[in-house]
């Protein structure tokens, strides 16, 4: 499912950034750039964080931004960002975040095929730490094709 969903367009490793939601712009700015959704969809995903906090940081260090359906999602899609530096996702407690992966879904279903597939590689630790110092888009995508 992950490796249907990830392209190298959708894939930026190293990104300088100075907080949480400069990187769920970029990763969203990403899903915009290749016709999964409209911008409102990138301040979608960070007023989901202001407002219920940061419950999509569901493991140490990685991040998977999303929002409803209605925020703007035209077709299901998945970005990836790996930051050069980690950053705090508000008070979560798997901070600091060096991954983000933003996703969008058009309907329930599709939103659990995607969790589900994302499951699998979060609960690889020897995958995210190799994802971590992936330092071509090539390699990211290796290993993300395993999903």
């Amino acid at each position: 499912m992950i490796g249907k969903l990830l392209g190298q367009e959708n894939i930026v490793l190293g990104v300088e950034t100075s907080n949480w939601e400069e990187a769920v712009r970029i990763g969203g700015e990403l899903l915009v750039n290749t016709g999964k959704v409209e911008q409102e969809y990138v301040e979608a995903m960070i007023d989901s964080a202001k407002e219920l906090g940061p419950y999509y940081v569901m493991v140490p260090g990685i991040a998977m931004p999303h929002a409803r359906s209605e925020a703007g999602v035209l077709d299901r899609g998945l970005s990836l960002i790996t930051l050069k530096n980690p950053v705090d996702f508000l008070t979560s407690p798997n901070n600091p975040v060096s991954i983000v992966m933003c996703f969008s879904a058009a309907d329930v279903e599709e939103h659990l095929e995607v969790m589900k597939s994302l499951a699998m590689f979060l609960d690889n630790q020897e995958d995210i730490k190799e994802l971590e110092k992936a330092n071509t888009v090539e390699k990211a995508l290796e290993i993300m094709n395993k999903y």
